[in-house]
């Protein structure tokens, strides 16, 4: 499920160059309000941080519904999500990529971040230009906002939407607790 059709058509390039096509259904939609599935499924990933798209408790709690709606009883639902005392402990800061191809195209991405603590939100700003040959070819800028999330408030979410919440852990490592050094966790739920 995706709301951009331009990121749909990408996996279904994908998809069709894997030749798994008849495995995978793809969905245009908002993950707050997911369409009508004739079935269900014993499980539900949501990655890539979707989490921080949704800005409120509402919003998480819309995905909870949707996706418990669809999964059936113990099903598991897994997604990322970026830990708030982290996130503040840690707050982001400006940062410079650049990619050189033999060619002689040069990518340089400038990524800027700022704390929104109000709104509990870090917000991004992505400017990424292209060289080649040292003559500007393309520059492209996109700002993302992205809430960051105390573990009570996923809880709330997930519980409102039908979703009991089973396990906060690492990232990287399902066996290790959520640190409050590192932004990224991953977050267990179950449908009750």
């Amino acid at each position: 499920v995706d709301l951009s059709a331009e990121m749909l058509k990408e996996a279904r390039n994908k998809i069709s160059q894997n030749s798994v096509s008849d495995k995978i259904k793809l969905v245009q939609s908002d993950i707050r309000a997911l369409p009508k599935f004739r079935e269900t499924f014993d499980a539900a990933i949501m990655m890539f941080n979707i989490a921080g798209y949704q800005h409120t408790v509402d919003d998480m709690a819309m995905v909870a519904r949707g996706v418990s709606s669809y999964i059936s009883a113990g099903g598991i639902f897994l997604f990322d999500a970026w830990n708030g005392p982290a996130v503040v402990a840690d707050p982001p800061t400006d940062r410079t990529k650049v990619i050189e191809k033999p060619d002689g195209t040069k990518l340089t991405r400038i990524t800027r971040g700022s704390l929104d603590k109000d709104n509990k939100l870090v917000k991004i700003r992505f400017e990424v230009t292209e060289e080649k040959n040292g003559e500007k070819k393309e520059s492209v800028a996109e700002d993302h906002p992205m809430r960051y999330w105390e573990i009570q408030e996923l809880q709330s979410a997930l519980s409102e939407g039908g979703l009991e919440l089973i396990k906060t852990t690492s990232f990287i490592d399902l066996e290790k607790p959520v640190s409050n050094t590192a932004w990224d966790m991953q977050v267990i739920a179950k449908k009750v």
